[in-house]
């Protein structure tokens, strides 16, 4: 009976401690998120996540990224096209400092966007070490 109970408040504090531990890890995934953040956390403490809920956020973070590379081919092409288009003006004389500016800034929009998709990387990774961790 005594071996019983004890096993009991193993588990339930096996339960809890790893519940913390998903709010903290979630935590730490989602700082950019504002309002997401407070309604994942919010829903960590009311349960704990399954592997289910696992696999869509990773499937989310996932979407983003793919629509984020997307973003980055556009922008590569455009860099393509603009730089085509400088190289013809400076055949013929012509001036190309709106064009070199508009390079610039489509290198640093592109800059921002690989470093966002780094960011969903690493957390797409940390959720699937939860994930494995779980099944």
């Amino acid at each position: 009976m005594e071996e019983k109970m004890s096993m009991d408040i193993i588990q339930t504090t096996t339960q809890k401690s790893l519940k913390d531990e998903w709010s903290l890890l979630l935590h730490n995934f989602l700082k950019e998120d504002g309002k997401k953040q407070n309604k994942i956390l919010n829903s960590i403490k009311e349960k704990a996540l399954t592997v289910d809920q696992i696999k869509m956020m990773r499937k989310e973070l996932s979407s983003k990224r793919k629509k984020m590379n997307q973003s980055i081919e556009k922008i590569k092409i455009k860099l393509e096209q603009v730089a085509t288009v400088i190289e013809n003006l400076e055949l013929v004389g012509s001036d190309t400092a709106s064009l070199n500016k508009e390079v610039s800034l489509l290198s640093n929009e592109g800059e921002k966007i690989s470093e966002t998709i780094l960011a969903l990387d690493s957390k797409i990774k940390k959720l699937h070490e939860l994930q494995e961790l779980l099944s």
